[in-house]
């Protein structure tokens, strides 16, 4: 579930955008707001500009470019801001182009969780408000820009395109190295090598040795080796193994390899949980093999992830912890051995879905008669459906639903129908 689907408006500032020539500029008492395609503008008060104040969420592209132009119908504006919290609450753009025309990004403009690409075409500085980018961000300005104040965005990363007028150098073009790619129409980001140089950094903390990493190299490109091969390779290796890390270093190493995250408080609580309860290594690190994540990781570096070559025990086994994460997250407690074994067998025969299960443990007898509050009600829903605590507005959002009459069950399914909640599903194998 996008954070936009959750809060009911999100408090957005107007955007300056320059009438295109031709434009009529007469004066208008009130802002005029109109959408086109996937954007929505407000005009200003002069009636020479717009504002993007939104962006639709149900868009779920991955990459977006800002139109310079927007149009009403009649008139055509020039694109020239993004206004506050635009895109802060949008889950799924990673990548954002921002074209010349705009001068202005609004107090976190383009802060979302995922967006840590962002492209300023402008060689002129916008005007920025507060916590524009994502703290992780890599930002891209022009070569010969000018009046960026870069050392003033603490932690962003900033890079500078190269300009379409310097000579290329005189360097011999690189041999590509060869790849296996799980979706042979797009380019990979990256080379065989760059992921295993990848796993020697995140995996065991220091630089490859040029004979180790051209055998791993070979694996790939000439043996047959999948992205899980190579993990395996390194994370069952002994100087990897001669760390002896306890869980929550192991566990923060392979969010790391595999996510390249840092690890989620309760996805870190609940692989710490399955490993209290008899889960190896092994089985963790298949765990994390099989989810989404790991396998666009791979994708990105033309490698196959693997993930399709998990043996059955594994697929049981996070059947299992699925169910056992859902007495935990709803009913607070281990299960008992009987239930266990009966909504397990449902979900592997897939006579069930993930989301019937749930509604199983949030409308069951032990939990209704634990008459919960609304505000727990709610807490309880974000650990199952969304895997972390509730945010201030999407929580308000919610128990504000539930005084005004919205019944459980819809708030329920509200949750149930999240992206967040395919994701989690995916990760453990079953039909949501």
């Amino acid at each position: 579930m996008r954070k936009a689907f959750l809060y009911a408006a999100a408090a957005v500032a107007a955007i300056a955008v320059a009438l295109a020539p031709g434009a009529s500029k007469g004066a208008q008492a009130d802002p005029l707001s109109f959408t086109d395609g996937n954007a929505t503008y407000t005009v200003n008060d002069e009636g020479t500009a717009v504002t993007l104040t939104s962006w639709d969420s149900a868009d779920t592209s991955e990459e977006i470019t800002i139109p310079e132009t927007a149009t009403d119908g009649e008139n055509a504006y020039d694109v020239t801001a993004v206004g506050e919290n635009v895109f802060a609450m949008n889950e799924t753009v990673n990548k954002i182009t921002i074209p010349a025309t705009v001068t202005a990004l609004g107090d976190g403009a383009l802060a979302g969780n995922n967006l840590k690409d962002v492209t300023l075409l402008g060689t002129t500085a916008c005007t920025l408000g507060t916590d524009v980018f994502n703290a992780e961000a890599k930002v891209t300005i022009p070569a010969d820009s000018t009046g960026y104040d870069t050392e003033a965005w603490s932690g962003i990363e900033v890079v500078t395109a190269s300009s379409d007028a310097q000579e290329p150098e005189d360097t011999p073009t690189p041999t590509p190295e060869p790849s296996v790619t799980d979706a042979p129409v797009a380019e990979p980001d990256g080379t065989v090598a760059d992921f295993v140089e990848r796993l020697y950094n995140v995996a065991l903390g220091r630089p490859s040795e040029p004979e180790g990493k051209a055998d791993w190299i070979d694996r790939v490109t000439n043996g047959g080796y999948t992205g899980a091969d190579l993990a395996h390779g390194f994370l069952f290796s002994p100087e990897f193994l001669d760390k002896k890390l306890d869980t929550s270093e192991f566990l923060d190493v392979l969010y790391r390899t595999f996510f390249d995250r840092e690890a989620d408080e309760y996805g870190k609580a609940d692989w710490t949980n399955r490993m209290a309860n008899g889960w190896t290594a092994r089985d963790v690190i298949d765990g994390f093999i099989g989810s989404d994540e790991w396998a666009e990781l791979c994708a990105k570096y033309g490698i196959e992830s693997g993930r399709e070559d998990l043996g059955q025990s594994a697929a049981a086994d996070n059947v299992t912890a699925f169910v056992t994460r859902l007495y935990s997250t709803c009913l607070g407690r281990t299960p008992d051995a009987n239930g266990l074994t009966d909504w397990s067998n449902q979900l592997k025969e897939k006579a069930i879905t993930g989301t019937a299960v749930a509604r199983g443990f949030f409308f069951s007898p032990e939990f209704l008669d634990a008459h919960y509050s609304d505000a727990e009600y709610v807490t309880r829903l974000y650990r199952t459906f969304l895997n972390r605590t509730p945010d201030t507005d999407g929580f308000n959002d919610w128990t504000g639903r539930l005084a005004g009459g919205t019944s459980r069950e819809d708030v329920f399914y509200g949750f149930a129908n999240s992206d967040e909640f395919g994701l989690i599903c995916d990760s453990y194998g079953i039909l949501r």
